[in-house]
């Protein structure tokens, strides 16, 4: 059988068909294993730069996380230090208040000081008043003196 096939042109053709597909198939498999060694290095490549990137990018998360927390203790320290000044102001401002005096006290304690300032006017002129009065008394005593005297003399 062998034999005959060798001698058999037919196998021959069949044999350059077969041959000459193997061939294609074969350069076609190369050239797809290229093409895929390619894609390979290149998503590869993608991979460590989309990596790189996320690495990248989580060292920066972290960085903003770390520095949001210290914003955010930062900023409870400044609202508690607002608050303990804001709590010593309104003790301050009602210490103050308390020892505010009410209008009306004020006007009472005004009408007193005038009342005590003016009652020692009030008396030296009382005094001065009787004092004239005693004066014109005896000055009109003195004059009815006067007057008996010279109608006397």
């Amino acid at each position: 059988f062998f034999e005959r096939s060798m001698a058999d042109p037919r196998f021959d053709e069949e044999n350059a068909a077969l041959k000459a597909r193997i061939e294609q198939v074969l350069t076609q498999s190369e050239e797809e294993r290229a093409s895929f060694r390619e894609q390979w290095d290149s998503l590869s490549a993608e991979a460590l730069r989309l990596k790189e990137a996320h690495d990248v990018l989580h060292a920066r998360v972290a960085s903003l996380e770390q520095e949001k927390e210290a914003a955010r203790v930062e900023h409870g320290e400044q609202r508690d230090r607002w608050s303990a000044q804001l709590d010593a102001a309104t003790r301050e401002f009602e210490s103050l208040r308390e020892q505010l005096i009410p209008p009306a006290d004020l006007e009472a304690m005004r009408l007193r000081l005038v009342e005590e300032a003016a009652a020692p006017h009030r008396t030296r002129a009382s005094d001065l008043e009787a004092e004239l009065q005693r004066a014109r008394s005896d000055a009109s005593a003195a004059r009815r003196d006067a007057d008996r005297l010279r109608a006397s003399h």
